[in-house]
C-alpha cells in the first residue's frame, strides 16, 4: 500500500515538472505612454489553443498577440512549448495589475506595474512637438452632399519617428468617404516654429441626415526632449457635422440632387445637318457636370423625343475628377436618334432641377429645344435640296422648285482635244514618277514627318471648337487613343508641361467656373506640345513599356 502511495506521489511530481505556464514583462516600472512587452509562455505535452486576453481591455491597449511554438521529441518523451508576445499600453498611470492567464488548467501570477504621470509643464511641451490639426470646408452640409476634410500632421525636428500615416476614417457609419488623393508632405510655420506637415484630404458624403462625427484619430510619435526620448501620442479633436434632409422647396416629384454648380451640355448644339431622309441616324452626347458631388449620384434624367423618332440610348459614362479643393462628377450618356418619318421634328426643351448647397435655393439647368426637317427617301433622289438646321425652325411653307435647263452638248473642236490629249499625258507621267519616288527613294515617308497630315486633321478637330469641355476632351482623348494610355496618365503627361498645365486652368475655369474663366489658351503652342507628346511616347504593350512610360522625360518642341 505504501509504495502505490509512493507511486501515485511520482507521476504526480512528473506530470507538474512537464507541464508549466508563466508569465512576464520587460519592466514594471515605465512612464506615462510608454508600453511593455507581455510575454506568456507554456511547456507541456498537452496540445493548447490561445488563452482569453480579453480581461486586459479595461486597462490596457493591446496589439495582436505574436504566437511561436516548437515540438521536441527526446528519448522517447514529447515535450511542446508555445509563447504569446503582446506589447502592452496602459490607459491610465499609477498602479496597474496585469491579470492572470490559464492554460490547459495551470494560471500565471498577477503582475503588478506602475506608470509615472508626465508632469503637466512636460506635457504642454510634448504638444508642442507634434499635434493634428482637422479642418472642414463647413459644419452643416445636405444629405448626399459633398463636405470637404482636410487633416494636417504637424511635427518638428525633435520627433525622430511615427508609429504611423494618417489613417483615412472608413469607419464612420452611413458616410460615403472619398480620398482625394495621396498623403501630401509640405512645410509650415505654426507658433513662431517651423514644422514639418503630412496633409491628408478626403471628402464625405453622408447618406443620413442628423449628426455624425468624424472620430479622433491617435499616432504615436518618439519625441527626443531635454536629452530624454519619449513616445508621445498626438490626437485629432472629435468634429460633429450637422446633416440637413431634403428641403421642403425641392419637388416631391423629381430626384433629389445637390451641388454648388450645374452644367448641362448636349452635342446637338453646334451641329448641322444636311439632306436629312427617312432612317438617317445622328448621334447625341449629353453631359451633365456637377461640382462637389460624385457621378454616382447625379440623377438619371429622361430626355424625350417626338413621335416619328426613336432613340437608342447607351450606359452612361460615369467619371469623378478632382480639380483644386473641389471634386466634379460627370455624366456622360450617348445615344443615336432614328428619324422613321418624313417632316418637321422638334426635340423639345429639357430642364434639370438641382438644389444650390451655397445659396440653399433651387435652381434648373436648361437644354434648348431643336428643330430638323426629315424628307423622304426618294425626294433625296429626285434632286430636292432638303437641309436640316439646328436651333433654325424650318419654314414649312417654302418649297424647292429647282429646275434644271436642258442646253445643247457641244462638240469640242481640235484645239480642245489636243490640250485634253497633252493633259493626260502629263497626268500619267506624273502618277508614274510619283510611283516611284514612293517606293524607292522614300519620299512619302519623310513627308509624312514633315507635315502630318493625320495628327493635323485630330488637332483641328477640337482645338478649333468653341466648347471647353470638347478642347479639354480632345486633348485628353487624343493622347488615349493614339497612344493606348489610361486617363490618369494622360493628365500627368499634360501636368508635365507649363503650356498644356496652363490651358487645363484655364479651360477648368471655363467649364466649371473661376478667376481664369475669360482667359484665353494658346490653340497653336497647345498643338505643338501634344505633337511632341505624341512622338515621345510609345504605347504600352507589356510591364516593361509601362515602366517606361513612367520614366518619360518632356523635351520641348524645337
Amino acid at each position: 500500500m505504501v509504495r502505490l502511495v509512493l507511486a501515485l506521489w511520482v507521476v504526480c511530481l512528473s506530470c507538474s515538472l512537464m507541464a508549466a505556464v508563466t508569465s512576464s514583462v520587460n519592466s514594471t516600472s515605465i512612464r506615462e505612454n510608454d508600453s511593455i512587452e507581455l510575454t506568456i509562455s507554456y511547456s507541456g505535452t498537452a496540445q493548447v489553443s490561445d488563452p482569453d486576453f480579453s480581461s486586459l481591455a479595461r486597462d490596457f491597449e493591446y496589439s495582436t498577440p505574436q504566437f511561436s511554438s516548437r515540438y521536441v521529441i527526446a528519448s522517447g518523451r514529447h515535450q511542446a512549448s508555445s509563447r504569446w508576445t503582446l506589447i502592452l499600453r496602459p490607459k491610465q498611470t499609477g498602479e496597474i495589475t496585469i491579470p492572470s492567464f490559464t492554460i490547459a488548467g495551470d494560471s500565471t501570477k498577477e503582475i503588478i506595474i506602475y506608470v509615472e504621470s508626465l508632469s503637466e509643464e512636460l506635457r504642454d511641451e510634448l504638444a508642442q512637438e507634434i499635434f493634428i490639426v482637422t479642418n472642414v470646408n463647413r459644419s452643416e452640409q445636405y444629405i448626399h452632399a459633398a463636405i470637404h476634410v482636410e487633416r494636417r500632421l504637424y511635427y518638428s525636428d525633435n520627433v525622430s519617428q511615427l508609429s504611423q500615416h494618417l489613417p483615412t476614417p472608413d469607419d464612420i457609419k452611413n458616410v460615403y468617404v472619398l480620398s482625394k488623393g495621396d498623403i501630401k508632405r509640405t512645410f509650415a510655420r505654426r507658433n513662431n516654429r517651423q514644422y514639418s506637415v503630412l496633409v491628408q484630404e478626403f471628402v464625405l458624403f453622408p447618406e443620413v441626415s442628423g449628426t455624425i462625427r468624424i472620430p479622433s484619430v491617435s499616432i504615436d510619435a518618439r519625441v527626443n526632449l531635454k536629452g530624454e526620448s519619449m513616445i508621445f501620442p498626438a490626437r485629432s479633436e472629435e468634429v460633429e457635422l450637422n446633416i440637413l434632409p431634403i428641403p421642403i422647396e425641392f419637388p416631391t416629384d423629381v430626384p433629389w440632387f445637390p451641388s454648388t454648380r450645374v452644367r448641362i451640355t448636349d452635342s446637338l448644339v453646334n451641329e448641322y445637318f444636311t439632306d436629312l431622309k427617312v432612317g438617317d441616324t445622328i448621334e447625341r452626347t449629353v453631359t451633365i457636370l456637377a461640382v462637389d458631388n460624385q457621378s454616382s449620384d447625379i440623377p438619371i434624367f429622361e430626355f424625350p423625343v417626338p413621335d416619328g423618332v426613336r432613340q437608342y440610348v447607351e450606359l452612361p459614362d460615369l467619371t469623378d475628377e478632382v480639380l483644386g479643393t473641389e471634386i466634379v462628377g460627370k455624366r456622360q450618356t450617348k445615344s443615336t436618334i432614328l428619324f422613321t418619318q418624313a417632316g418637321e421634328f422638334t426635340i423639345p426643351n429639357v430642364s434639370i432641377h438641382w438644389w444650390n448647397t451655397d445659396r440653399h435655393q433651387l435652381e434648373s439647368a436648361y437644354i434648348s429645344g431643336r428643330t430638323v426637317h426629315v424628307a423622304n427617301a426618294d425626294s433625296i433622289a429626285t434632286g430636292e435640296n432638303n437641309v436640316a438646321e439646328i436651333n433654325t425652325p424650318v419654314d414649312s411653307n417654302i418649297t424647292s422648285n429647282t429646275t434644271l435647263d436642258a442646253k445643247e452638248t457641244e462638240r469640242p473642236n481640235s484645239t480642245h482635244w489636243l490640250f485634253r490629249t497633252f493633259w493626260m499625258i502629263g497626268w500619267i507621267f506624273a502618277v508614274i514618277l510619283g510611283t516611284y519616288l514612293i517606293w524607292t527613294k522614300g519620299y512619302l515617308v519623310r513627308f509624312k514627318k514633315q507635315v502630318q497630315p493625320v495628327q493635323d486633321r485630330l488637332f483641328m478637330n477640337f482645338l478649333s471648337s468653341k466648347d471647353p469641355i470638347e478642347v479639354k476632351e480632345g486633348m485628353i482623348r487624343l493622347l488615349m487613343d493614339q497612344r493606348q494610355l489610361s486617363r490618369t496618365r494622360t493628365l500627368e503627361l499634360l501636368r508635365q508641361h507649363p503650356t498644356t498645365q496652363d490651358a487645363l486652368r484655364v479651360l477648368n475655369a471655363k467649364i466649371y467656373g473661376g478667376t481664369e474663366e475669360n482667359s484665353e489658351i494658346d490653340r497653336e503652342a497647345i498643338k505643338n506640345i501634344l505633337r511632341d507628346l505624341l512622338a515621345g511616347i510609345r504605347a504600352s504593350t507589356s510591364p516593361e513599356e509601362d515602366f517606361l512610360h513612367r520614366k518619360f522625360v518632356f523635351k520641348p518642341s524645337s
